[in-house]
């Protein structure tokens, strides 16, 4: 089943299409719109380090990349999953993020986000 995932997108249309078929793969998930509101659902989650994070790399006046990279240094289990429809978006300062922090270039299918997710599920 893998681990319960926060979608954090500010596109209605794509926050909404990720739902649906994380839902329909029986997947544990949560929304928000944006960085401060998954803060607070984060660190309301006695959880937390537990969960998959799916998040835009560009958010309105947000940068993904940044919460991603706290969010990981403050929890060492967290994974990301980083999703952008332009590449050059995406900025990672430190090697070691590599392994928890994987990229999925937007527009994508049903198919290729369950196989993104793949690489957390081990």
């Amino acid at each position: 089943m893998g681990r319960a995932i926060l979608i954090v997108e500010d596109d209605d249309i794509v926050r909404d299409f990720m739902l649906v078929v994380l839902r329909s793969e029986g997947r544990e998930v949560l929304t928000a719109e944006s960085v401060k509101a998954a803060r607070e659902i984060i660190f309301a989650r006695p959880d937390a380090e537990n969960l998959s994070l799916i998040i835009d790399v560009v958010l309105r006046q947000e940068s993904g990349v940044a919460f991603a990279q706290e969010l990981i240094q403050r929890y060492p289990r967290f994974n990301v999953l980083l999703v952008s429809g332009f590449t050059d978006d995406m900025v990672l300062t430190e090697p070691e993020d590599i392994e928890r922090i994987a990229f999925l270039p937007k527009p994508f299918t049903k198919k290729e986000l369950m196989g993104a997710l793949e690489k957390f599920d081990g």
